[in-house]
């Protein structure tokens, strides 16, 4: 990942270094000089280019954990993808060619004659920059690789018809009176192509006209200097331009998230086209007046930000007035029936008082009836992209499959992660006033918790958080990727419209566990708690502290707690008040992904366990306590010693991002390993009958929200290992 962001920076700076030395060099003079500068203003086309040929080593080698699963797509996506990458490397060559043909006429820059093959074979050249991207989507993705070569050739026919079809309406549009330009394709073959269309300017063939004084100031280089009127290839590149705006526009208006999405690749193509045609087109009007575009644009979304709300939100709701006394909330659930369409809506139900920890350990042992002798259950789910999702769902539904309902009936705690908080959600959606979840549902819960979102939050980067950056913002506040993620998961939803305040009635009625979804709050890097229970008094800041009088969705609290770095933005709370516009929500804490503080859940687990009282310490001590460590990735060995290296100034400028980014994992493993000894060794002082279970996967899985069959089959398959059997031993052991 550091690697990839490091190509990324250098990229970059490579950009703005050739902008500044353009910006504060003089004029070319005639002379092999010219050539530097002649690159410096088709620079953008350039890295265009460079990043269709880069875009696969950097996903595959340098952030595989991340990007690896991008190239992994269906036959109709690989199509799809070489359609659009062919077509990006066709943008870059639309934009090279202009900048090379007109740089001499605005600029003054070197004037290159290429040969008249190199000219007439650039199209099938520069087709080959989507080589890279197509031959790994054909190769990564599932086989047979015949279907999959097919589905790529059915890809780039579908560009080459593109382009076609753009020379065909760059020669409808023609001036007959200027003499053609062969611009896209070789001019015997669009004449044999297109003779027989029309032109629609309808003027007559002129012999052609003595040159002129080319035209001065900003218009340079965009009129005809011999005949006047906008220049061929400015012609021809606003009529490609449009198609990718209508490739652009379609895609947003037949694809959206809540229902069919092209893949993330897609949506990257589609991010590289746009830069592809913005940066080259300021690049040509201000490279004019000595105006670095990158600076320009990143002064322009600076002011966008301090002038409108560009910020990243997430919706929160009043709270119906609370209810008091257990009658209030007797025989409601999670979520409250939907109403007769006949019938008026009713009014929601008033939220119940939350309840404290020890309040909801009583409930739930008088739900589950006199003379329980069941062990206590805490649970505490790590964090870990949609790996530690679908594990955590796996191992939730494992032990109530193999243990037994009574293991569910148990559990009086799950504090969740990242993609634990994910994995959780699905679990206790499927919770009903009748108790742990039906035997028939545990396998698609499974199924659920391990579905893709990449594919969503690629949208939202492509379309609501590009133009953000302008400071264009759309007409939902909330509207970004991390919105976005959340669809996908409302659709896999038995109940997608619960809130904290739905969980807390069942929470008070002792049929569905507490649950706590562990945030980190940006601002002051301290742990932030989204749980339906009262955790007055704990030292971390807690939504029902910080937003009285407000609720949340439990989807908008997983998503929340799994804000995953960049995946997923920070983001801060905005309150709905009826009909009324969001109003941002006091304090303005930035909420960012649990896994920054505690990337285990086990510092929610050990003071939920401090703060029972004495009386339900003594059960404790009856009925003994089983805690459930479910960890999506196996602690890492031991670095070894590195070797000799010669490290640069670079290294030396990341090495302190390095070392913080390094050392977050290790901390807290260290520090989850020392309370929970020291917390065995209470309990054993106690006398209180304990076993913890650590259930882990064997091997790596990729650290995305996008897992291929093969992915889950393994995470799933996990269960079945040897260490996790000896594990599901102790429990079995500890419950019998």
């Amino acid at each position: 990942m550091t690697r990839a962001a490091s190509g990324l920076a250098a990229l970059l700076g490579l950009a703005l270094v050739a902008e500044l030395a353009m910006a504060a060099a003089p004029r070319p003079a005639h002379g092999l000089g010219e050539l530097l500068p002649l690159l410096a203003l088709c620079r953008f086309p350039l890295l265009l280019a460079g990043a269709l040929v880069a875009l696969p080593p950097l996903a595959l080698l340098a952030a595989r954990p991340l990007a690896g699963n991008l190239f992994i797509l269906r036959p109709l996506e690989i199509a799809l993808v070489a359609l659009l990458t062919t077509f990006a490397a066709w943008v870059a060559m639309v934009t090279l060619d202009i900048l090379v043909v007109y740089a001499p006429v605005r600029f003054g820059a070197m004037a290159v004659a290429l040969p008249e093959w190199l000219r007439v074979a650039r199209v099938p050249l520069f087709a080959l920059l989507a080589l890279p991207i197509v031959g790994t989507a054909v190769w990564r993705s599932p086989p047979p690789r015949r279907r999959n070569l097919a589905a790529a050739a059915l890809g780039i026919a579908g560009a080459v018809a593109l382009l076609a079809g753009s020379a065909a309406v760059h020669w409808i549009l023609r001036d007959p009176g200027r003499r053609p330009v062969a611009l896209l394709l070789p001019l015997r073959v669009e004449e044999r192509l297109f003779s027989a269309l029309p032109a629609l300017s309808g003027q007559p063939a002129r012999p052609p006209v003595r040159a002129q004084t080319p035209p001065a100031g900003g218009t340079r280089g965009y009129v005809e200097p011999r005949a006047g009127g906008i220049a061929p290839g400015h012609l021809l590149a606003t009529v490609y331009f449009v198609l990718s705006a209508a490739i652009y526009a379609a895609a947003f208006a037949l694809f959206r998230p809540g229902r069919r999405l092209l893949p993330a690749l897609a949506y990257l193509l589609l991010v590289l086209i746009v830069l592809g045609w913005a940066l080259p087109g300021l690049s040509f009007w201000l490279d004019y007046y000595r105006v670095p575009v990158l600076l320009l644009l990143a002064a322009v979304s600076f002011l966008a930000s301090r002038v409108f709300d560009t910020d990243h939100y997430y919706w929160i709701q009043r709270l119906a007035p609370v209810a008091v006394g257990p009658a209030a909330t007797a025989g409601t659930s999670a979520v409250p029936p939907a109403a007769s369409p006949a019938a008026p809506p009713a009014a929601p139900p008033a939220a119940p008082i939350a309840p404290r920890p020890a309040q909801a350990f009583g409930a739930a042992e008088r739900a589950a009836g006199p003379g329980t002798e069941r062990p206590i259950v805490v649970i505490a789910a790590s964090g870990g992209g949609s790996a530690a999702a679908l594990w955590a769902a796996q191992v939730l539904t494992g032990l109530q499959r193999e243990v037994g309902e009574g293991f569910t009936r148990s559990i009086r705690l799950l504090s969740a992660v990242s993609g634990g908080s994910v994995g959780t959600l699905f679990f206790l959606d499927r919770f009903t006033p009748r108790g742990a979840p039906e035997a028939a549902e545990l396998a698609g819960i499974v199924e659920a918790a391990g579905r893709q979102s990449l594919d969503a939050a690629a949208w939202g980067l492509a379309y609501p958080d590009l133009w953000r950056i302008l400071g264009l913002r759309w007409g939902d506040p909330a509207l970004d990727r991390g919105w976005a993620m959340e669809q996908v998961w409302r659709q896999n939803l038995l109940h997608p419209e619960a809130t904290l305040a739905d969980w807390r009635r069942g929470v008070g009625e002792g049929w569905l566990p507490a649950a706590v979804f562990n945030a980190t709050t940006v601002e002051t890097g301290e742990q932030f708690l989204l749980t339906p229970l009262d955790l007055e008094g704990w030292q971390a800041r807690r939504f029902a502290e910080c937003y009285r009088g407000y609720d949340l969705a439990a989807v908008t609290a997983a998503r929340v707690s799994a804000s995953f770095p960049w995946v997923s933005p920070v983001a801060r709370a905005l309150r709905r008040e009826g009909r009324k516009p969001g109003r941002p929500a006091d304090p303005a804490y930035h909420l960012g992904d649990g896994g920054y503080y505690d990337n285990f859940g086990v510092v929610t687990a050990i003071n939920w366990l401090r703060s029972l009282t004495p009386d339900q310490r003594a059960e404790l001590k009856r009925r003994g306590l089983l805690l459930v460590l479910i960890r999506a990735y196996p602690d890492g060995a031991a670095a070894p010693p590195p070797r000799a290296a010669r490290r640069a100034w670079l290294y030396s400028m990341l090495g302190p991002v390095l070392a913080l980014m390094r050392v977050r994992t290790t901390t807290q493993s260290f520090r989850n390993g020392v309370d929970l000894a020291l917390l065995e060794q209470a309990w054993t002082d106690a006398g209180i009958r304990h076993q913890m279970a650590i259930f882990t996967p064997a091997g790596k899985a990729p650290l995305t929200w996008k897992l291929t069959a093969a992915d889950k089959a393994a995470i799933v398959a996990a269960w079945d290992a040897p260490a996790n059997r000896e594990e599901l031993g102790k429990v079995k052991s500890f419950f019998g």
